[in-house]
């Protein structure tokens, strides 16, 4: 990181530093992926859009299998479209 003659961080310096938290919160970080417990604030919503975590362990499978060739395109596809079929409200 460069710093200004004084051994002081330059603002160019810092801002080239900052990015986006990871999470989607839209909040800034000082170069990290996320903010301070904000992984698991993206793991948690991720388990909650496919239904929970054995759904989400499912989805990593198959998307596996797929990419090692062991998982045809429509049978991918298929597990898919069931692990993020719309579950009725209430279950």
């Amino acid at each position: 990181m460069k710093c200004g003659g004084d051994g002081v961080i330059t603002r160019q310096a810092y801002l080239s530093r900052m990015a986006n938290c990871e999470c989607g919160c839209g909040g800034t970080t000082d170069g990290r992926e996320f903010l301070q417990g904000h992984d698991q604030r993206l793991r948690t919503n991720l388990e909650q859009r496919v239904g929970g975590l054995l759904k989400l362990r499912s989805l990593v499978e198959a998307a596996g299998e797929y990419a090692n060739g062991t998982l045809a395109l429509d049978a991918f596809a298929d597990r898919v479209r069931a692990s993020l079929a719309r579950r009725p409200q209430g279950h």
